[in-house]
């Protein structure tokens, strides 16, 4: 199977069988993703059509810190999101979408690229975006956790649907996480970044 930096290049040079081979790749993962946000059917064939072109419109900016499965879910979830709040602004949002663009607004409050932290409110540690943080997790590429992390908290996607996104149970995924954050904990420690004392040592998830 073509790897994301392969597929990732050929799109950039506008190869057609690079084209139809992310377009049949991920278009069932996604559509199944969705689902969770009501956007299925014509819906989702607009949405994913216009990920699409927006994926195609920055490809050149794209470097693959993240798995194009990670970031073409978020542009489809951004998608999704301006799609319901057109509707609303049209009276047109259905009574079963204000549920869902009510939970979209709220992570819309939280840009992508937002001076964001890593906040665990139970061991009260704050991982900034720094540069010690990205040699980190680039050191932990191997294992996952950088995908996971860039979805769980770069772009606020819930536990659920990161585990739906790897092919894990949610209990399996929420261990996960914590293992990453303790070997994430353990690279910055070794940086010489000091955490503060924490009386619990329960997951943040």
């Amino acid at each position: 199977m073509i790897s994301d930096s392969d597929l990732l290049e050929g799109i950039k040079q506008n190869d057609r069988k690079a084209w139809r081979e992310l377009y049949g790749r991920y278009k069932n993962p996604i559509g199944n993703f969705m689902r969770n946000w009501s956007c299925k059917g014509p819906d989702f064939d607009d949405v994913y059509q216009e990920t699409m072109i927006r994926l195609d419109a920055k490809c050149h900016t794209i470097s693959l810190e993240f798995t194009l499965k990670t970031i073409l879910i978020a542009i489809a979830k951004r998608v999704w999101f301006e799609t319901l709040r057109n509707r609303k602004k049209y009276g047109t949002l259905a009574d079963d979408e204000q549920r869902i663009f009510s939970q979209l607004t709220q992570e819309e409050e939280v840009k992508p690229d937002s001076a964001d932290t890593f906040v665990n409110p139970y061991e009260e540690e704050a991982f900034d975006i720094t540069s010690k943080v990205v040699e980190a997790m680039t050191k932990m590429r191997s294992s996952d956790c950088a995908d996971i992390f860039h979805a769980r908290y770069w772009y606020k996607i819930r536990v659920d649907e990161v585990a739906e996104q790897f092919g894990i149970n949610y209990n399996s995924m929420r261990t996960k996480i914590y293992e990453c954050k303790q070997s994430l904990k353990r690279l910055l420690q070794k940086a010489g970044v000091k955490f503060p004392t924490s009386k619990n040592s329960k997951d943040d998830e």
